[in-house]
């Protein structure tokens, strides 16, 4: 019986991590950000109503020690429209009711006695957007002084400062904000903007994702990625994730060629506000509540194609051999639920790459063998009408 259970919780804990799953417990209000400080997450909420449309209590800074499980609220209560941690510095943005940070994880809170939209930081600035302009200080708040007259949400990379606000423009400074030059290629109003380090992506009303490879100097469009106002991005590695403000979620795991929607599991609005990454996971939040996947399993499947193929098919992977990513692409006729397993030579089961359902289509779904020793491995695909294996070979 015992042994029982244990499989049917390995069971479950396969299937969630399949899907979004709801992280919300302890926390009942919209999330206007998140942040994290080492491995904990926080959030930072600003608006609860019942069903009369009254303003209840609940809005405040929320720590999870347990990647999202459970949420418990600090002793900040004010409604917080942005979060920032800079080392082990906490800072709460409010609508109108100031400023402040903390240097216990929440415990106690201190005023800053001015009023900032938001915050960022590299490892040595610390920069702050407020109504009457973009501020910066070297020690983590307590002295400002004021870089620009342009104030907006930002995104810091090593030296370069983007500032965006809602507008078809974007501000750039290579030196922490003593020189500022305007973005090409802006046409449309910006709403969010994410970097990996080596690219930046700004997402837009109408205009979808742009890309910039020169540090925010020039954006070209990613596809045609049209038609959606998107709220929020993330970028990891060649992955860029992007939260639509009434589709949902939308993952290009080759920095925006190709995009594919992703919100399994998601229920209730597909309006998502804030997306977040640590620990593994990513965190989206959508109204007055919090989802969380497994990143890998999140960018795993890429749509190559929506056309209905003739058959069902599973390709050779590419390149095979490999050292220690290769590509596995497969074609299912009609929409099910699809598997894809990679076995090691004694038919233990390696890693499932693909577990959900389906619409019909060609994907392309990408394997990491970093963690595995040289030799032989196959890979199995699993529909409701087919099933095939085939065999490739890792070498070190």
């Amino acid at each position: 019986m015992k042994r029982l259970f244990v499989v049917l919780a390995m069971l479950i804990t396969v299937s969630a991590s399949a899907q979004w799953v709801q992280m919300s417990n302890g926390i009942s209000a919209m999330v206007g950000g998140f942040t994290s400080i080492g491995t904990d997450i926080y959030t930072g909420t600003y608006w609860v109503v019942d069903n009369n449309a009254n303003v209840l209590s609940g809005f405040g800074v929320y720590r999870s020690t347990n990647n999202g499980l459970n949420w418990t609220q600090t002793a900040f209560t004010l409604r917080v429209n942005s979060i920032h941690a800079k080392g082990s510095r906490l800072f709460a943005c409010t609508y109108s009711e100031g400023t402040y940070y903390s240097d216990n994880f929440g415990a106690n809170w201190t005023s800053m006695n001015m009023n900032v939209y938001s915050f960022a930081s590299n490892n040595t600035y610390l920069f702050a957007s407020t109504g009457s302009g973009l501020l910066v200080s070297t020690n983590d708040g307590l002295n400002w002084s004021t870089i620009n007259s342009a104030y907006g949400s930002m995104l810091v990379k090593d030296n370069y400062i983007c500032v965006y606000n809602n507008s078809a423009s974007i501000k750039v400074s290579s030196n922490n904000g003593t020189n500022w030059t305007n973005a090409n290629g802006i046409s449309n109003s910006v709403y969010c903007m994410a970097t990996n380090g080596t690219e930046i992506y700004a997402g837009t009303y109408g205009g979808g994702v742009l890309e910039s490879t020169d540090n925010g100097y020039n954006f070209t469009q990613t596809t045609a990625f049209n038609g959606n106002m998107l709220q929020c991005l993330l970028a990891n590695g060649s992955n860029v994730i992007a939260g639509d403000n009434s589709t949902g979620v939308f993952v290009s795991s080759n920095k925006g060629t190709t995009w594919t929607q992703r919100n399994q599991g998601l229920t209730g609005s597909n309006s998502v506000g804030r997306l977040y990454f640590l620990n593994g996971y990513v965190f989206a939040a959508l109204p007055s509540v919090v989802w969380r996947r497994d990143l890998q399993n999140l960018v795993s499947v890429n749509n190559i194609s929506e056309l209905v193929p003739s058959s069902y098919s599973l390709s050779q992977n590419y390149p095979n051999p490999f050292n220690p990513m290769t590509n596995v692409r497969f074609s299912i006729v009609k929409a099910g639920d699809v598997k894809v397993v990679v076995y090691d030579i004694q038919g233990k089961e390696v890693q499932t790459l693909v577990n959900e359902r389906l619409n019909a289509g060609t994907y392309e779904v990408r394997f990491d063998g970093s963690s595995l020793n040289s030799g032989v491995y196959f890979y199995r695909l699993t529909t409701d009408n087919f099933t095939e294996t085939k065999k490739m070979l890792l070498i070190k």
